[in-house]
């Protein structure tokens, strides 16, 4: 093979050009990569979000239960109750992977202590007694707390300052 200064020179620069062309999809690689990771915790921070707001309205809902209950409005404590069990099931299917092991299972134990709450619930406008009404109260109160909880700790994760 017969080397001569051009020849070299066409070789040199298909060398540079070949690694060139490597930098640069090598660089567009990782760059792809971080847009995913951050388009990643992006959904994340969204979905967090979404499901924080879901369970500040549980809560919301459950003060509203709350109230209806010790002020005795049966009917409308059983339309919130009602109101509640049907979004409680909501939000346990919408966001079942974000809640930990034991977010669900307290998330489980809302929706049978709301039934409860509903099935003793009169049927009717009628005086129940200071002890029945108190433990209703207070079944209230444990579902607003639970609510809270989770809604703080999705919160939480979405708090870009946080230690996730």
């Amino acid at each position: 093979m017969n080397w001569n200064v051009g020849s070299l020179l066409r070789w040199v620069f298909d060398i540079v050009a070949f690694a060139v062309a490597v930098a640069t999809s090598v660089a567009s690689y990782f760059k792809i990569e971080r847009v995913k990771t951050a388009e990643k915790r992006t959904r994340q921070s969204l979905l967090n979000r979404m499901a924080s707001q879901q369970f500040d309205a549980l809560a919301s809902r459950t003060e509203s239960l709350t109230l209806s209950v010790r002020s005795k409005d049966w009917k409308r404590s059983a339309q919130e109750a009602v109101g509640l069990k049907a979004e409680l099931a909501s939000a346990s299917g919408s966001w079942l992977s974000l809640l930990k092991p034991n977010e669900r299972d307290k998330l489980e134990v809302t929706i049978e202590k709301t039934d409860a709450l509903l099935q003793a619930l009169p049927l009717e406008q009628c005086e129940l007694g200071p002890e029945q009404v108190q433990a209703m109260t207070a079944q209230c109160h444990f579902l607003l707390q639970v609510m809270n909880e989770i809604a703080g700790r999705l919160k939480y994760l979405d708090d870009p300052r946080s230690a996730k």
